[in-house]
């Protein structure tokens, strides 16, 4: 008797194929994934003399990532490797803020792309990239003039978690949903510069990417860090994405995460 070595799908990753087993393209729904590629190789024909089966290769990246995170499967560095692989994202994320107040109403906007991937060692999902001020401008009252500068931000990604559900009625997995989790921080503020006629010169400090964002967003204390939830699945070149509008105390504020799957090559 000899054991079967691994599975082998002939291709590279690709997220849809994985997504659709996530999410019941198999019938049954497998519990974990050695079960779902025993499934898939009884489907195909397992050889009569294989007596086990030793996964190496994983055809659905995103259970692979459920089970790996709750302890139910162990994989060596070939096919966590072929799983970073596969869990490699674009994050685009844009923003714009409006403040108002003491006869000024000051504009920032921000855009940054982050590539997300999956770390074989605490199996996350993360990265950081620069977020760049695209526009900084404000409206000031009593004949004054504005000066500005451009400031910079950071975006860290900590996690992208995949929620997952279960059909009542047939067991089926399905995605539900996404949780993003992440801080926007501010390396190089804005700088705002009053002329006024028959005054000096006068200067002022803006973080429009931070200190605008604390009040309308979910915040996990422990970690000190923001969460996106709510997502739209989509599923295709661009896999899902959320949007948002808030307005408080003169602030008002939109927001939008576009997430991207580009797997390595």
């Amino acid at each position: 008797m000899q054991s079967c070595a691994y599975l082998d799908v002939a291709q590279r990753p690709n997220f849809n194929t994985f997504a659709q087993g996530a999410v019941g393209g198999l019938a049954g729904a497998a519990q974990s994934v050695v079960e779902l590629l025993a499934g898939m190789m009884q489907k195909l024909g397992k050889p009569k003399e294989c007596a086990d089966l030793q996964v190496t290769y994983h055809t659905n990246c995103i259970a692979a990532l459920a089970d790996l995170q709750s302890g139910a499967v162990k994989l060596d560095g070939k096919a966590l490797d072929d799983l970073r692989k596969c869990l490699t994202f674009e994050l685009k994320h844009e923003y714009r803020v409006e403040r108002g107040g003491q006869g000024a109403l000051i504009i920032s906007e921000y855009e940054s792309s982050v590539t997300l991937q999956f770390d074989p060692v605490d199996f996350r999902i993360k990265g950081q990239a620069p977020a760049m001020n695209t526009n900084i401008s404000a409206i000031v009252s009593g004949g004054c003039a504005i000066r500005t500068t451009p400031g910079e931000g950071l975006l860290k990604v900590h996690n992208l978690e995949f929620i997952f559900g279960k059909r009542v009625q047939t067991d089926e997995v399905y995605l539900a949903d996404l949780k993003l989790h992440y801080t926007p921080e501010q390396p190089t503020p804005e700088m705002l510069t009053f002329i006024c006629p028959m005054a000096p010169p006068t200067s002022a400090s803006v973080e429009g990417f931070t200190t605008s964002y604390i009040f309308p967003h979910e915040l996990i204390e422990e970690a000190l860090a923001f969460v996106a939830r709510g997502w739209e699945i989509v599923g295709g070149e661009i896999y899902a994405r959320t949007e948002w509008r808030n307005q408080l105390n003169g602030v008002s504020e939109w927001g939008r995460f576009t997430l991207y799957h580009r797997p390595e090559e």
